[in-house]
């Protein structure tokens, strides 16, 4: 009851919890939380949670990276809605009718704990069979979603999912609201792309890789860097891992403290990579769940076909923090 005091929820995310009930007691019992990057959707998911535990509901929260049923965790705690974690090698096991569970693990271990509300953070990955096995493990419960992106690259839709859209305000109206920080973009001639087939919605890979990962273009970015946003803190995002590390060894052979991260990289190397490095080059892990307000400098070093991709990317330093004025 004391934690719930510290945590005070902005208009609009009321508003969107008190949307979310009132399309359920209309019958929509699979709406979706369509919210950008930074508008607090954890926050909004942890005390719609919390109130539904008090009235009686048993609450499965489900994710598919550890950084996300992390933050998710801390602020439940944050609010004083005690939990348990279902997640390999965690060792917050309990049997309270508020469970943060990963995919992974709740695939194997789903007959325990009978939910009546599901939430599932980053829902735009619900059509994927790992997801679809846990829905339909508990089929009378409701399933609530949240994501900043509803759209798939790949086609399938999620209007055969969701049955309703609750919309919080949008990046541009967040910005004038002084939630978050306006973005300043740049851009240079974009690198010849024509040749480049199209798999899945969007470019493919290996011909994108071969493209962008030439002498030049990773020095350019690197010179880029040093012109608009010099010892700014930084994330890239890059290719592949080849990349990647391509761009990481010209931002350390210019002096700028830099390290790579990919899907393989160790945890303990990952937990501490922003405090140890001034730019941070990645391969698909800071789309999604990356909750690091004082980075103010955003690469985008590999194109994408893909409107909901660029949103994730781009929306990574919109956050505000101390000191900071825009994003780059």
């Amino acid at each position: 009851w004391w934690g719930w005091l510290m945590v005070t929820l902005r208009p609009y995310q009321q508003q969107a919890i008190d949307s979310l009930r009132n399309a359920v007691k209309l019958g929509m019992r699979r709406p979706m939380l369509v919210a950008p990057t930074g508008s607090g959707k954890t926050v909004i998911a942890a005390s719609l949670i919390y109130h539904a535990q008090q009235k009686g509901s048993q609450i499965l929260f489900v994710a598919h990276r550890r950084e996300l049923i992390a933050q998710t965790s801390r602020k439940l705690d944050d609010i004083g809605a005690d939990h348990g974690i279902i997640q390999a090698g965690n060792t917050r096991t309990n049997d309270l009718p508020i469970q943060v569970a990963s995919v992974q693990t709740m695939n194997r271990r789903a007959s325990w704990f009978t939910p009546t509300i599901i939430v599932l953070d980053e829902a735009h990955h619900c059509t994927s069979d790992s997801w679809q096995k846990i829905i339909n493990e508990f089929p009378s419960a409701v399933v609530i979603g949240l994501t900043a992106t509803p759209c798939r690259t790949d086609g399938k839709g999620l209007g055969t999912f969701f049955n309703a859209i609750v919309e919080c305000p949008g990046i541009s109206e967040l910005t004038r609201m002084g939630f978050l920080v306006p973005a300043i973009t740049y851009s240079q001639k974009p690198p010849n792309l024509r040749n480049i087939h199209k798999v899945a919605g969007d470019y493919n890979n290996d011909e994108l890789a071969a493209v962008m990962n030439q002498r030049k273009l990773v020095g350019d970015v690197v010179e880029e860097w040093r012109r608009r946003a010099y010892a700014q803190p930084t994330i890239v995002f890059a290719v592949n891992i080849e990349h990647s590390l391509a761009i990481t060894k010209q931002f350390n052979d210019a002096g700028i403290p830099s390290e790579h991260v990919d899907g393989t990289t160790p945890n303990e190397i990952r937990d501490g990579v922003f405090s140890r490095s001034l730019v941070v080059s990645n391969v698909g892990v800071y789309t999604e769940g990356t909750d690091v307000p004082h980075v103010s400098c955003i690469i985008i070093a590999r194109p994408t076909m893909s409107v909901g991709l660029y949103i994730q990317m781009a929306g990574r330093g919109l956050r505000p923090s101390p000191g900071k004025t825009n994003c780059i």
